[in-house]
This record gives structure tokens, sequence and C-alpha cells, in this order.
């Protein structure tokens, strides 16, 4: 008994989660748990299957395929296979099913499987859109807004569910290297949405600094933010000051430096184990799975942090806020408005226009007047995008702006303010004084 669990515990090691239905005959053959004549009969099972599929994908036009969409439809057999091989418990139970069941609904169920996939990946894509942080850094909300729409626009669950598609610039604090296509997507999400949950407990003004802190051209820069936030507030848990101001202070970084200098890695690694412990118990959440991944960040970061001690650099890990200075242009005032026929030809541009990048180019390069501002918001602008906009106005133009809103008619540029408002211009989000130190 114990031989043969050991025998399911290496099989399940020697799995590739890319190309899970394989490596699984694979291993189940290696070790005679299935048979010659059983992989046989799932090798021609999965040629029938394959017939089938070049005869839905052509709409029986034709029964045959170039080579490489052959392989491209075999593959996405394979994959949805295993999507639904991953949801049984147990490698034994897995196999049990690979040495007697039916190929056809194996299939059938893996379809299934990955539909529920999307769905459930539409619903934390709308939840991430609703709780987007308003920070100014182009890879994140292209991403959420942008990228992953796209790739549920390309997606093609059917004949390739395997494939990557959009355009997900934003890396994530634990990268993801053993999924693709549906999996990946489904994933990225889940962790994404992790990380967002962990710094909508911080003011976003101090986020701001912080990240201004860690590099000016931050914006621009294919940060995580997560992991920026995470790393600060530890340091802050470690010297047992307020976590929600996110700054660590030169004395404070050589405050840290007397105390890791002297630790062993493992004796870093429990220090910092312990101080995500802490934080999570001080953020009163009950989210497990944020603690989980948070945990997950803690053997990168001692890495980084020891080599970074012995070389007397922690100002490359602990950063101190600094001020994002806003830009005095574009200056909107309520003269010098478009003319009219100008204005229509901006609006119909700025509809046929892919990109926000690109949009706040051409309000910046020709809107200089609140009210022209509004009637392009009111028409080109949706969701989050409205942040970008915002986030180019000085205070006193968001004042103005505010003096806009129409109490009996709220529109979609109105409530983002409001919440911009609420939510950048604010304090803290979380009230400092139940913090528990």
């Amino acid at each position: 008994m114990h031989e043969l669990t050991s025998i399911y515990s290496n099989i399940e090691n020697n799995l590739n989660n890319k190309y899970y239905f394989q490596s699984l005959v694979k291993e189940g053959h290696e070790r005679k748990i299935l048979s010659d004549q059983r992989v046989e009969h799932i090798q021609l099972s999965l040629f029938r299957l394959l017939k089938d599929h070049v005869n839905r994908y052509t709409s029986y036009e034709s029964s045959s395929v170039r080579t490489e969409k052959a392989q491209q439809l075999l593959q996405s057999i394979c994959y949805t296979i295993g999507a639904y091989l991953k949801t049984i418990q147990g490698i034994k139970d897995q196999l049990e099913l690979l040495d007697s069941g039916d190929m056809d609904e194996l299939f059938s169920s893996g379809t299934t499987v990955l539909k529920k996939y999307i769905e459930e990946s539409k619903i934390s894509l709308k939840k991430l859109q609703s709780e987007a942080l308003y920070i100014n850094n182009l890879a994140y909300h292209n991403t959420i807004f942008t990228g992953i729409p796209e790739y549920f626009k390309d997606c093609d669950i059917k004949y390739a569910p395997q494939d990557d598609a959009g355009s997900i610039d934003y890396p994530l604090s634990v990268e993801i290297t053993d999924l693709e296509g549906v999996e990946y997507i489904r994933e990225y999400l889940h962790r994404l949405n992790l990380e967002n949950t962990f710094c909508k407990f911080f003011n976003v003004r101090r986020i701001e600094q912080l990240l201004n802190g860690y590099h000016t051209d931050y914006p621009d820069l294919l940060i995580n933010i997560f992991e920026i936030i995470l790393i600060n507030v530890i340091g802050l848990v470690l010297l047992n000051k307020d976590i929600y101001q996110l700054n660590i202070s030169e004395e404070d970084r050589y405050e840290l430096k007397i105390k890791l200098q002297s630790l062993t890695a493992d004796q870093l690694q429990t220090q910092l184990k312990q101080a995500v412990l802490e934080l999570y118990n001080w953020i009163n959440t009950d989210n497990y799975k944020l603690l989980q991944y948070m945990l997950k960040n803690v053997y990168p970061i001692s890495r980084r942090l020891t080599k970074l001690l012995s070389m007397d650099k922690l100002e490359m890990i602990f950063f101190s806020l600094r001020t994002v200075q806003k830009k005095s242009e574009p200056d909107f005032r309520d003269g010098n408005m478009m003319e009219d026929d100008k204005l229509r030809d901006l609006i119909e541009e700025m509809q046929n226009c892919r990109y926000i990048s690109d949009k706040i180019t051409m309000i910046k390069n020709q809107v200089h007047s609140l009210r022209d501002l509004i009637e392009v918001m009111e028409v080109c602008f949706y969701g989050e995008e409205f942040i970008e906009i915002f986030k180019m106005l000085t205070d006193n133009e968001i004042t103005a702006l505010l003096n806009y809103l129409n109490d009996e008619e709220e529109k979609e540029w109105q409530k983002a303010l409001l919440k911009y408002k609420k939510d950048y211009l604010s304090s803290p989000a979380v009230n400092i004084s139940k913090r528990r130190f």
C-alpha cells in the first residue's frame, strides 16, 4: 500500500501542468498502471476525436487541414481533457478514469469545465475593474481595461483554449509559469484580485507617493504595485510602526539594518513570515487566500533582502514616500471652447480610437475648456478610463469640475469623479486608530 502511495506521489511530482493529460498518460504507462493496449486505445480515440474536430472546424467542407492546424486542434483536445482531469482529486482516481473512461466523455466534461472557467474569469474581471486602483500606471490600467477584455474577445474555447490572447503586460508578484490559455487567465485574474484586495487597504495618494519614491517614471514602468507596498509594510511591521503611512525613512532603514543584518538566511525568512502573519491580523481580514499569497512572496523577498543587506543598500528595497508633482498642463478653462465642427470631428476620432493613451493625448493636444472636456467625457470615455483624465487635472480643476455635478441626472463621469474624490483625495482607507500595535 505504501509502495503504491509512493508511486502516485512520484507521478504527481513529474506531471507537466501545461501538458497535463499527455504527461499523465506517459507517467501512468511508464509505471505499468496503464497497459500498452490501453495507451493504444487512448491514441486511437484521440485520432478519432481529432477527425471529428477537423470536420467541425471546417464546417464539414473538408476532412483535412494543414499540419500546423491539425497539431493545434489535437493540442486543444488534450488541453481540454487535461483541464477536466485536474478537477478530479487524487492521481489514482485520474489514472483510473484514463484506464476505463470514455475519451469522448472526458473531452465533453473538459469543455464544460473550460466554459465554467471562462464565466468565472469574466466575473473576476468585472470585480477587478470595479475595484481597480486609481493609480497612474499604464501597464496596470491597460491590462485590466484593454488587454484582458481583448482576451475574451479573441478566446476560441472550442478550437484553441490553450492559446494566449489579449495583451497582458502587468506583472504579478508571483508569476504563473505552469499554465496557459483559459487556465492561465483564470489564475492571473485570481492573483491580481488578491493583490488588488491588499492594495485597497491603503490610501491611493500614499501608494502613488511610495511608487514615486521607488522611481519617478513609475507610470511607464512594468512594476508590481502590490509587491512594492508589501515589502515596505513588512518593514514597518518589523519596526512596529504605523503600516498605513507606508513610509520608511532613512532612520528606519538604519534601524532595519541593525535589526536584520546578524540574522542567518533561515532566521531572516522566519522573521519575514512572522511579520506577514502579524500584518494579516492587523489589516483585519479573513481572506485566507490572501495570507497564502503574501506568504508566497516571503522567500523571494528574503533572498533580495539578504543580498541588499550584504551590500548595505536597503534603499533599493525599502522606499521613502516622495510627493507626486502634478503637471500644470494642460490648463483647462471655461473659455477657448472649440468650434462645433472641430469638436464633432474630435469626438468621432476618439470614438474610433482603441487605446486610452491615444485618447488622452488627443485631449492634451486639442481640448482646453472644461465644458469641451465634459462633452468629450460623456460620449468617449467609459468606466475606469475617467481616472486617466482626472489624474492630469490640478486640484483646482477638479474642484471646478465638481461644480458641474448635476444632482438630478448623475452621469457616468460624475459618478467616477465622486469616486475619485473619495478614494484618491480622501484620508487613508482604513482607520489608523484601529491598528493593534
